[in-house]
């Protein structure tokens, strides 16, 4: 049954919702998103989505100054009633304490979304969030297409410029310049 528009509904906060999480109102298993202040069930990760997942954080682990920080799948605040959970956030520095936690939008120097079946929903809700929380950039790996889709040059909370990168194309983020991953090390990595 779905619920009339006419029926009013109360947005839950971010912090509410991390408190849930804290109370344990959620399996640990459960995927799960606050997008304005409604709980979004998130797609589930297949093994191809896990394994690239995988190469991207060691691969930009490996590969950028020692005091940025790499997180997989952890959640980040945005907005007043908007967490989202990208699947890689590199971050300018480490938290200072866990008061500083989860990441919010000034810390965030690259988003990194895999999409193997939640393409259409990342370019359609989650990159205008992320532009409207001023996130200087994001790329979307589209696992079908072996591509990678960017977006930059984050403007009145748009992205001016999406540019898509295939196997054989190399890039280096904006705010991360000694990062510079070849693409074809996450789509064909036994190559």
């Amino acid at each position: 049954m779905t619920l009339a528009p006419s029926i009013p509904r109360r947005p839950i906060t971010v912090e509410e919702f991390f408190q849930m999480g804290s109370a344990g109102i959620f399996r640990d298993d459960e995927r799960i998103e606050l997008i304005d202040g409604e709980i979004v069930e998130m797609s589930p990760i297949g093994n191809e989505h896990l394994w690239i997942v995988t190469l991207l954080v060691n691969l930009i682990s490996r590969n950028v100054n020692s005091n940025r920080l790499v997180q997989a799948q952890n959640p980040i605040r945005l907005q007043s009633e908007t967490a989202l959970q990208p699947d890689i956030a590199v971050l300018s520095s480490y938290p200072q304490s866990i008061e500083d936690s989860p990441a919010s939008p000034k810390d965030i120097l690259l988003l990194i979304e895999v999409s193997d079946t939640s393409l259409r929903f990342d370019q359609r809700v989650k990159v205008p969030i992320y532009a409207e929380s001023g996130i200087a950039e994001i790329w979307i790996v589209d696992v079908a297409a072996r591509t990678v889709i960017v977006y930059r040059d984050l403007a009145h909370q748009s992205y001016r410029t999406m540019t898509t990168h295939k196997m054989d194309d190399k890039l280096t983020p904006t705010l991360i310049p000694e990062l510079t991953l070849d693409l074809r090390q996450i789509f064909n990595p036994g190559a």
